[in-house]
């Protein structure tokens, strides 16, 4: 009987090589779940800030959720979308509902995970002889101080620089709802729609990263324009915006 060699068997090894761009390279890039960065953009610096969408795991930036990576000079990166439920993130303008009353401060609804806390103490000037009285479902823009998923945030009603700063109580005024993306929008300085409100009509306005925004101009019927044309105005170009404000001004009652 002749013998069968039989050969040995073999063993392929594949060898995946995985690319992990800077953040500062993915700025306005759409990034998905579980995409990972460096902070180091090879200029130099790794110091850097996330904001929401962005989580740190060992030494890399690792994406959480779906949208666009947006920066905010100085040093701050976080990820753009049209979520409805807000994430709370230090430095964030938000307009709060006053919901409860405690010792030293306010209860405030953000829209979040918590309610937020406000100190009497974080208004320009107080003191205990010298303080806010903030009734219950009265309007508070703020920005927030404290932000971290186990604790309730923090809001204060003073600016970085240790000033009002347009922070306080809202009165009187129209609050409506909108999405994150669109209120993100809004803040911008090149925002279409609020420019060529503003050079039309007299209003104020306060815009919270947490999908609200308060108005206040001369007249009901403004205010309802002016609300409608910043809802409208989510998914237009500019020149579709200019055009939409044009066909609305003539609707206002003088």
């Amino acid at each position: 009987m002749a013998a069968v060699a039989t050969a040995p068997p073999t063993t392929t090894t594949t060898t995946t090589t995985t690319t992990t761009t800077s953040l500062r390279s993915a700025i306005n890039s759409v990034v998905l779940p579980g995409d990972k960065f460096v902070p180091n953009d090879g200029t130099g610096s790794s110091h850097s800030r996330i904001g929401a969408g962005l989580t740190q795991d060992q030494g890399e930036i690792v994406a959480t959720k779906a949208g666009v990576l947006r920066f905010k000079a100085p040093d701050t990166f976080f990820i753009e979308n049209s979520q409805k439920r807000y994430v709370p993130s230090v430095g964030d303008m938000v307009i709060g509902i006053v919901v409860n009353r405690h010792g030293d401060g306010w209860k405030l609804d953000l829209g979040c995970h918590m309610e937020a806390s406000l100190s009497m103490y974080a208004f320009e000037g107080a003191t205990k002889k010298n303080r806010k009285e903030l009734p219950m479902d009265s309007l508070v823009y703020c920005r927030v101080i404290v932000a971290n998923r186990d604790m309730e945030p923090e809001v204060s009603c003073i600016s970085s620089a240790g000033r009002r700063d347009g922070f306080g109580p809202l009165e009187r005024g129209y609050l409506f709802k909108c999405s994150n993306g669109l209120a993100r929008d809004c803040l911008a300085e090149t925002s279409p729609v609020l420019n060529t409100l503003g050079a039309s009509l007299p209003f104020e306005i306060a815009v919270g990263f947490n999908g609200r925004i308060w108005v206040k101009s001369v007249s009901a019927s403004a205010t309802i324009l002016i609300t409608n044309a910043i809802k409208n105005s989510e998914h237009m170009n500019e020149s579709q915006v200019n055009a939409m404000v044009k066909q609305l001004l003539p609707l206002v009652k003088r």
